[in-house]
């Protein structure tokens, strides 16, 4: 379990700092926003 989650932050930290944006923890939930209505 530990392993597992070890990994997914080293996934986290590799795509920030890839990418040179901030991290964002909303990001998953602004696509979600869009689809209230349906």
């Amino acid at each position: 379990v530990i392993g597992a989650a070890m990994r997914k932050l080293v996934h986290l930290i590799y795509g920030v700092v890839k990418s040179g944006k901030p991290f964002d923890a909303n990001f998953a939930n602004k696509g979600l926003a869009i689809q209230d209505g349906i």
